[in-house]
């Protein structure tokens, strides 16, 4: 007969020594300096990524207004070099969707750009690349809202870009003061001065700002500061001057006007 072998026995382990009460979880002191340091890290992080989507907002608007700038290439190479007339509020219509909540006539929602960026002429029902991503409501300078009525300035107008409505009326330069000629169309040829300083279009807040009006459209800052899109298709981050619209950096005329202490601007094409 085998036989029959016997299992080896297993010793017990060593009992492990208790730990004290004090051992078993975190101090209130090591407590404190972790929430501490969440704290400090919260406080680093979090200006820094509102920055940072302040600033992805500012680039997705500049590319916004790029787009417009190209369309409007577009548009005045197949028109003849020649601006649309401003017929009722041309500045907001010139572009977007259709408004269901701002209404001026028959002709408000007609968009002669659209169709350059294919979209439709009249009745579009959406235009994102009209809408800047720091869109909202016009205010009253005192925290109502008395001009978009509480909406954003693009479900507003359609439009978050105002244009320069110079660029849309003809002038007349030969009298003393220049004057507005209704029935006439501007065309690129009428403009004296160097298109990299003449202002095509920007974030709304570029009208009360160089206005000095007190309504309230700032998108981006508080500072005056808003992307700005130029006649010769640039766009750039600009410091506008309060009630100044001819600088040496920038102009809202077509013409020469003095500004400041600076010299007259170049002829076009110098």
């Amino acid at each position: 007969m085998f036989r029959q072998l016997e299992k080896p026995r297993r010793s017990n382990p060593p009992p492990r020594p208790r730990r004290g009460r004090g051992e078993s979880a975190f101090t209130l002191l090591e407590l404190l300096v972790v929430v501490a340091i969440v704290g400090l890290l919260a406080g680093v992080l979090i200006p820094s990524l509102a920055r940072a989507r302040a600033q992805a907002r500012m680039v997705v608007c500049a590319t916004n207004l790029r787009a417009i700038g190209q369309a409007w290439e577009m548009y005045l190479n197949a028109n003849n070099d020649t601006f649309p007339i401003a017929i009722g509020h041309r500045w907001w219509t010139y572009g977007g969707k259709e408004s269901q909540i701002w209404y001026t006539g028959g002709d408000s929602n007609h968009r002669p750009l659209n169709p350059f960026m294919s979209m439709l002429q009249k009745g579009q029902l959406d235009a994102e690349v009209f809408r800047c991503p720091a869109d909202r409501p016009i205010g009253d300078g005192r925290g109502g809202f008395a001009v978009t009525e509480g909406h954003s300035t693009y479900d507003y107008f359609g439009n978050s870009y105002m244009m320069n409505g110079v660029l849309l009326n003809a002038w007349d330069l030969r009298g003393e003061e220049p004057r507005r000629i209704l029935s006439q169309s501007l065309r690129l040829r009428d403009v004296s001065i160097p298109y990299a300083r003449v202002v095509l279009a920007g974030d709304c807040q570029w009208y009360y700002t160089v206005n000095d009006a007190p309504w309230d459209a700032h998108f981006h800052n508080r500072e005056d500061r808003m992307n700005i899109l130029f006649l010769d298709g640039h766009v750039a981050c600009m410091q506008l001057t309060r009630g100044e619209g001819v600088t040496r950096d920038y102009s809202f005329l077509t013409w020469y006007a003095p500004y400041g202490d600076s010299e007259e601007p170049d002829a076009q094409g110098d």
